[in-house]
């Protein structure tokens, strides 16, 4: 499990709030962006896979209370995110 982003894993900004955002894998093989804080009630745990490699994003609709790692999409949290939904 990641508590928090690891320093090797390349920054990105995103391209509507200019926030700080990391990016992950899905399950099933999906880019998908995160902000890279932790918090308390995010529902993405990450896996490490190795050095420059994206973690594996785990979406999970109820983590227990045990995981203190959680993550929020960066889709979740980006003022201008309905701008990138697909229609």
């Amino acid at each position: 499990m990641i508590s928090r982003f690891p320093s090797d894993q390349p920054r990105d900004r995103c391209r509507s709030c200019k926030k700080p955002i990391m990016w992950a894998v899905t399950e099933k093989g999906h880019r998908i962006p995160i902000d890279p804080e932790p918090c308390t009630d995010g529902n993405i745990l990450l896996r490490a896979r190795g050095h420059f490699v994206p973690p594996l994003a785990i979406v999970r609709f109820a983590i227990p209370v045990e995981e203190t790692a959680r993550f929020k999409s960066h889709f979740a949290t980006c003022p201008q995110s309905s701008s990138w939904r697909k229609r």
